[in-house]
């Protein structure tokens, strides 16, 4: 059986998920916010593979669009467990209501079953910006000698690398989706993003960080 790119990058999410499965009791509690994410996108990347299949374009681009705050939810969520200070705490929050303030404005001046590229820019943009505060605290302000022990340093780097590296394909997706140069050159750039991202995820699941380290600021 060939295996496009784009089924590698479905199956690359289970590889942080199985290694969340097998860890011990008193390790998952810790990369619980870690393993969010990849569960959550294995179900919509299978889910929107059906409906592509099965029903039309239309419909699955309208499901794809509707996962857009579950995405930002659990990426938020794994940022605000892993930074530290209230201030960037609070920052956060006021980031996760403005996203869904545009949003909700996007889906209602835009049909839903279009690509929205300025939302999934402003998502790109917000999430870049949290894994800068997060080295930025960790630069500024260590309290872990080796940071790349701790699993949070896995995950700000995983999302990190594939916001920046999908950043300019997302806003170029909305006008030039049905452009047939284009379309193979975002699907090999969002498939290789995204498996380097679950590889990155999957190395934070192994991750053991020292007791005093980020896990006891969060």
């Amino acid at each position: 059986m060939n295996l496009s790119i784009e089924d590698i990058l479905r199956i690359s999410f289970l590889i942080p998920i199985f290694l969340f499965f097998i860890l011990k009791r008193n390790e998952r509690k810790e990369k619980l916010v870690l393993f969010l994410f990849p569960l959550c996108s294995f179900i919509h990347a299978i889910v929107y593979a059906i409906l592509l299949l099965k029903t039309s374009e239309k419909i699955a681009f309208l499901f794809n669009a509707l996962f857009i705050p579950i995405e930002f939810l659990t990426v938020s969520l794994f940022f605000f467990k892993s930074i530290a200070y209230d201030f960037h705490k609070k920052s956060l929050r006021i980031i996760f209501i403005i996203f869904l303030l545009i949003f909700s404005f996007e889906t209602y001046r835009n049909p839903a079953e279009q690509f929205d590229s300025l939302t999934n820019a402003i998502e790109s943009t917000f999430f870049i910006l949290y894994a800068l505060i997060f080295f930025y605290e960790n630069i500024k302000y260590p309290k872990n000698l080796f940071i790349y022990k701790h699993p949070y340093f896995w995950g700000a780097a995983a999302f990190f690398l594939f916001y920046a590296i999908t950043f300019f394909a997302f806003i170029y997706r909305q006008t030039s989706w049905y452009n047939k140069e284009f379309f193979y050159q975002y699907v090999y750039i969002h498939a290789f993003a995204g498996i380097i991202r679950n590889i990155l995820l999957g190395v934070g699941m192994i991750a053991k960080p020292e007791k005093a380290g980020i896990a006891e600021l969060t």
